[in-house]
């Protein structure tokens, strides 16, 4: 996504490997790629009814790092908003989050940037 244009987020939901649930939806301009990866992220968790262990997988290593505590660049990065949004979605939830390569062999991950 070219930063300040509209965009779009996917995420893919596991339950064990068992039941896949795909979200996905548009975010209008202007938008980034990080601003996409808090977007799925959020959403993604505000579908969950219950609390639940969640390992939440991304290529995107600001969100990874934030999630796991480490650094504050996503609060530099003009995402607070959803960093705050990420913060009470996930306040009912044991999450971690894992890094994956970008245009890697992990077809989860490959599935939501198509």
């Amino acid at each position: 996504m070219n930063p300040g244009g509209d965009g779009a987020f996917a995420a893919v939901l596991s339950a064990e490997g068992v039941h896949d649930r795909q979200i996905c939806g548009y975010i209008p301009a202007p938008t980034t790629n990080n601003r996409a990866e808090w977007v799925a992220i959020v959403e993604a968790l505000k579908t969950l009814r219950r609390p639940c262990d969640v390992n939440i997988l991304s290529d995107s290593m600001i969100c990874v790092n934030a999630i796991n505590g480490v650094g504050k660049k996503a609060e530099k990065r003009g995402n607070q908003d959803l960093v705050r949004a990420f913060g009470a979605a996930a306040s009912i939830h044991r999450v971690r989050a894992i890094w994956v390569r970008s245009v890697s062999d992990d077809a989860m991950n490959n599935f939501c940037d198509a």
